[in-house]
């Protein structure tokens, strides 16, 4: 696992050199690369273990953890930036010859073999919490806790007033769970101005997100998803990537004003396209195709005030956070408010949210007249498809949509 290497004994003058190739190789502004290097940084530091490390998924309270000065390992993150780099499917054949199914979740499998192959950075602790997206990395970090003091957030599956209280007093807990661990006292004032660097951060990546309300898109489909889950978690520096976020903005706004961006077709992607090199994007830019809104987990900004019962607010505000019903009403609004032609759902199949809401969604949108393509793959496993399938199919969809 090379980049697992380089990460455990790089330096941040090696990590400053990577971070210049990835801006200029992908064409984002020169803020990207001074974002990635904190992400990069970020990362040196979590095998460093020079603060107390806690492994945690997305999403997760990272502004607390931020807050005791420790520093957080986001699993599933980093698994998806493996695949990114053909690195992820070594850990998932590892998982699965030590008795991992098949057919579970590869961001779960990816954390295991991380663990068998003794590439874990030196955990001080785990948290996870449960939403009604995924409860699969329960049993993963209850099989890590046996080793490290693990602890558990349950989300409330609705966000009235109860479900508020229940989820401030978990987070209650969860602050002097990290007292314990980092053997530090709580610092609200730390707390209340990490929830602002993450704020301000959901508050740009949504600008972004809303100049594919224009009818000129003039980014490539790959280019804007690789912008989204570079800086998802807000790992590194919050402050930079909000500089970048905003800059790309800026960028895509001027394009827009040249008229540049013409395309034939708006899509909508709804769950994780494929992490891994695929044809997918290829296909879509092949057909001139602009994909112009995607189901990410974002969480409501403007919910979340100082606090521990503003965050909580926050984290209960995720589309994957509400009923199902709920979750279609989301999408069906911004299918409209993006003039969305059509929507492929990447089906993951290792993934039971993913694949039980599938044909709910789609007969929403079919009674909205908008068609939706089903593709079944894993967004880390590239075994779990046939490519050659996928393609063809994509292909079909984009023709009928012309």
């Amino acid at each position: 696992m090379n980049l697992i290497k380089l990460l455990k004994y790089s330096n941040p003058l090696f990590n400053k050199m990577i971070a210049k190739y990835f801006a200029r190789e992908t064409g984002y502004p020169k803020s990207f690369s001074k974002a990635y290097y904190a992400v990069l940084n970020h990362l040196m530091n979590c095998y460093k273990a020079r603060q107390p490390v806690i492994l945690t998924h997305h999403p997760s309270p990272v502004e607390i953890i931020n807050s005791f000065n420790a520093i957080s390992f986001i699993a599933d993150s980093f698994s998806a930036m493996l695949a990114g780099n053909k690195m992820d499917e070594e850990l998932i054949r590892s998982a699965e010859r030590i008795g991992a199914p098949r057919g579970a979740c590869s961001f779960q499998k990816s954390i295991i073999g991380l663990q068998a192959l003794g590439l874990l950075p030196r955990i001080s602790a785990l948290t996870f919490l449960s939403t009604n997206q995924c409860d699969s990395p329960k049993k993963v970090f209850e099989h890590l806790s046996s080793d490290v003091p693990g602890f558990f957030i349950d989300a409330p599956y609705s966000m009235n007033g109860a479900g508020i209280n229940y989820m401030t007093s978990q987070l209650n807990e969860f602050i002097k769970f990290l007292e314990m661990i980092t053997g530090r006292g709580f610092n609200k004032k730390g707390l209340n101005s990490e929830i602002d660097k993450t704020n301000a951060c959901i508050k740009s990546l949504y600008s972004l997100i809303n100049t594919r309300k224009h009818d000129l898109i003039p980014v490539k489909p790959l280019t804007m998803y690789r912008a989204y889950f570079s800086v998802i978690g807000y790992q590194g520096s919050p402050g930079l990537i909000k500089e970048f976020l905003d800059e790309f903005t800026m960028t895509i706004k001027k394009r827009q004003e040249e008229g540049m961006g013409e395309n034939k077709s708006r899509l909508a992607l709804l769950q994780l396209p494929p992490f891994y090199p695929s044809k997918v994007f290829n296909v879509l830019e092949e057909n001139d195709c602009a994909v112009v809104w995607d189901e990410l987990p974002l969480m409501d900004y403007e919910l979340s005030g100082h606090g521990v019962r503003g965050l909580a607010k926050k984290y209960l505000s995720s589309i994957y956070n509400k009923p199902l019903d709920e979750r279609i009403k989301i999408i069906i609004k911004n299918v409209k408010e993006f003039r969305v032609d059509g929507v492929i759902y990447f089906s993951q199949t290792g993934c039971r949210q993913s694949n039980a809401s599938v044909s709910a969604i789609k007969n929403a949108l079919i009674n909205e007249g908008i068609p939706m393509l089903i593709l079944d793959i894993d967004c880390l496993d590239k075994e779990s498809a046939q490519q050659g399938q996928i393609v063809t199919r994509l292909e079909s969809f984009m023709e009928m949509l012309k």
